[in-house]
């Protein structure tokens, strides 16, 4: 599988591709892509896994919170016959054969640390609901095996957008580095105020 960025994947293919999922994609996150088509450019690079016969496999992109501060793989999406939903089982470890197999998230990860190339002083990545704990706890095991870097998962709900409000913006992380600087809640707090 290869990575490439949206130059190489070329714009107006990606625009296609958003258009395309706007209508196509029936999964809990079918309402990014309408905002995706408004705003894709506020983000620094998209980054595209292209798998061995050619085809598109996922994208995702990098986001900066503040200088140094970077979610990655956000807005990540992968077609269906490359996703491993036994990975991102709620209650379940992953074992170690999981761990080290490479997902189209593990190569386009990859590519965006070569992106960076060390200039940050945190990366992470975000889950949201309460009940992807778990996830989070996997997908840390796994980043430190697919990319070398010490992977800590945060005690807390995180802050990543601006609605203090909205249960979705308090969100699971995992990071690498500093621990974000983000407003944040208790698991219990995120309970009391929006139920299991």
């Amino acid at each position: 599988m290869q990575v490439i960025t949206l130059d190489e994947f070329g714009e107006d293919r990606f625009i296609r591709l958003l258009t395309e999922l706007t209508t196509s994609v029936k999964d809990k996150n079918r309402d990014w892509f309408p905002i995706l088509l408004k705003n894709y450019k506020k983000y620094a690079e998209w980054f595209f896994a292209i798998d061995d016969n050619n085809e598109f496999a996922a994208f995702s992109t990098i986001q900066e919170f503040y200088t140094g501060c970077y979610r990655v793989l956000t807005r990540h999406y992968v077609v269906d016959k490359h996703r491993r939903s036994n990975l991102l089982a709620y209650r379940k470890p992953v074992t170690q054969f999981e761990n080290h197999h490479l997902s189209p998230a593990s190569y386009i990860i990859q590519r965006q640390l070569e992106y960076l190339n060390g200039n940050f002083n945190t990366i992470f990545i975000s889950f949201e609901h309460i009940n992807r704990s778990r996830v989070t706890v996997n997908m840390s095991r796994k980043l430190e095996v697919n990319t070398g870097l010490k992977w800590l998962v945060g005690d807390s709900m995180y802050l990543t957008c601006a609605d203090h409000t909205s249960q979705s913006c308090w969100q699971n992380i995992c990071y690498s580095g500093n621990e974000p600087i983000l407003d944040k809640i208790s698991r219990q707090e995120w309970i009391k105020r929006y139920g299991k």
